[in-house]
């Protein structure tokens, strides 16, 4: 055992030492994309960028780190021009405020305002993905698990030669207003006043690359593995590119189950005129919406139906009209709603495209007719980017979401999203591949948290690690805290009559606890002043004795590697 201790600390310092890269926000959650030429620009500039501790810790960043190098993303197909930047000054620094609340004052985001820069000099553009590099002269230690959010502030004092730019990708980040509904940073920015103190909000945030080496005296704790059992009451697929939507002439039946739904693939488009002989056309606007109150039609808890040209219908007004999609805003939006949602544009600057309603006593239509996506030329039909979909709202409570043939054709703008839910705040579910159900999904009454074990703090030596246990089901009373030296690496207890659970540290030590009546769980595991243990890796899981869940009658938390560090 202390070799295989040893070598396993041996193997965790040597990892430490490599330089790693992380970009924030990450692919993987951006909602909504844009572009911007007005950050390395032909010309001077000021931008101070605010990025949440969210970005670091759910890519696994879980320890001090040591960032070395900051990179700035291209815009895809944009033209590229090979630009020097005389003098370019770039300060890292921990923020004093949350991305949310970002101050227009530069000095007021940054914990060191007067510190010196962390890069200063010449800049040359690189053709790739990612153009500007700006080594670190002096690197930034950050530690996202402390919770503070990073500030990166860019001034660019010289024009550059030629005196052009290049166009910069952006997560789309909210309105000019400064209210950033959804990828979790912030921006302020002085165009061509690179001795500014204050700025005004942007809406697009630069997509950035953080070169970094974690502190190989950090202790980390990360979690692996999955609790059981997370239910939801909402449900979505994400399409990220237009192009991977392939739900093109087919429909989403959502059959009413009384409390919630049952989602299967079936249904049909119902053609225009077939509900009712004239139908209603809606007069919308970009990033608009409208109330379609019901006349011979209804619809169970709905007065009426409120109509937004990008893509969905509600039961009444709250929801977003942010144009890109985003998926935590959505299933979280203040009114039920169901979603064909993407950055369309009704009005008639568009040169097309229509937004209908057909309505009778069984059923009411609300149809998007050869309607263009924003960025489809608003001058002469025909569209030719058009788009059609369908929202079928019966008097049972069914609903049906009918797609045309030609959803994958446009600029993506944010992705589509396409699903339903219930008035939040809600669990946000996993995208699922509608296209490939083979059967009907149950929807929830209300969301449920898998049971969960979290890390309060990290395990280093002569301090206390502390860990929460949280979502313990109501009712439940007995539960295990488990020690392990290994990890077993099962994800899936189906064998013993828990499918979804799994087992991820080895029963080595066991200490049982009550919590009557509680929802959390809180102990702690004290670390010894012991030089030996720098460097060991040990595994934490919790379980519950429930039978309502499973067979075995038990439920069980994710897991957490703990590798004990001196910081």
């Amino acid at each position: 055992m202390h070799k295989l201790l040893s070598l396993s600390s041996i193997l965790a310092l040597a990892a430490a030492s490599v330089a790693q890269t992380v970009q924030v926000p990450p692919a993987a959650t951006i909602s909504g994309y844009g572009t911007s030429a007005n950050y390395f620009r032909a010309g001077t500039n000021k931008f101070q960028m605010v990025y949440d501790t969210s970005h670091f810790t759910g890519q696994g960043v879980l320890a001090p780190i040591s960032i070395s190098q900051i990179d700035f993303m291209f815009a895809p197909g944009a033209v590229f021009t090979a630009v020097n930047f005389p003098t370019v000054n770039a300060y890292v620094d921990t923020s004093l405020n949350d991305w949310t609340a970002q101050s227009l004052t530069y000095a007021s985001n940054r914990a060191n305002p007067t510190a010196l820069p962390n890069f200063s000099g010449t800049v040359n553009t690189v053709a790739g993905t990612w153009y500007v590099s700006l080594p670190l002269t002096t690197p930034f230690s950050y530690d996202p698990t402390a919770g503070v959010d990073l500030v990166v502030e860019i001034e660019i004092t010289v024009a550059p030669t030629p005196l052009t730019g290049n166009t910069q990708y952006c997560a789309y980040a909210g309105n000019a207003a400064g209210v950033p509904p959804a990828n979790s940073c912030s921006v302020v920015r002085s165009v061509g006043a690179p001795a500014a103190v204050s700025g005004a909000s942007s809406g697009f945030v630069p997509i950035v690359q953080f070169t970094y080496t974690p502190d190989p005296n950090a202790g980390v704790a990360t979690p692996i593995g999955a609790g059981c059992y997370e239910k939801y009451a909402s449900f979505h697929e994400f399409f990220a590119t237009t192009a991977n939507f392939d739900l093109q002439n087919s429909a989403l039946t959502f059959i009413n189950a009384g409390s919630t739904y049952l989602v299967s693939r079936s249904g049909a488009w119902l053609p225009a005129g077939s509900v009712q002989t004239t139908p209603t056309v809606l007069t919308l606007g970009d990033d608009a919406e409208v109330n379609y109150p019901f006349t011979t039609g209804s619809f169970p808890g709905w007065t009426g139906i409120q109509v937004c040209s990008n893509g969905y219908v509600a039961a009444a007004a709250g929801n977003t009209l942010v144009a890109a999609p985003n998926i935590t805003t959505t299933m979280n939006a203040p009114q039920q709603g169901f979603y064909c949602q993407r950055d369309l544009d009704p009005s008639t600057a568009t040169g097309g495209g229509v937004v209908q309603v057909e309505e009778s006593a069984a059923v009411t239509t609300v149809s998007w007719i050869g309607v263009p996506n924003w960025t489809d030329p608003a001058s002469v039909p025909p569209v030719t980017q058009p788009c059609d979909f369908q929202f079928q709202l019966y008097a049972n409570g069914d609903v049906v979401i009918a797609f045309g043939p030609n959803m994958s054709t446009n600029q993506d703008n944010g992705g589509i999203l396409v699903g339903y839910s219930p008035a939040g705040p809600n669990l946000n579910p996993t995208s699922t591949d509608i296209s490939a159900m083979t059967g009907a999904v149950l929807l929830e009454s209300v969301d449920t948290n898998a049971l969960k074990l979290s890390s309060v703090n990290r395990p280093v030596i002569n301090t206390t690690w502390n860990l929460d246990v949280s979502n313990i089901p109501p009712l439940v009373q007995l539960g295990v805290e488990i020690y392990g030296f290994t990890d077993p690496g099962l994800n899936d207890l189906f064998f013993i009559g828990a499918p979804g659970c799994g087992l991820r540290a080895n029963l080595d030590v066991l200490n049982p606890w009550v919590s009557p009546g509680a929802t959390t769980h809180s102990y702690s595991l004290p670390v010894p002043n012991a030089p030996g243990l720098l460097g060991v890796t040990f595994f934490l899981q919790s379980a519950m004795l429930d039978a309502s869940y499973n067979a075995f009658g038990v439920i069980t938390s994710n897991g957490i590697s703990g590798l004990i560090g001196s910081i």
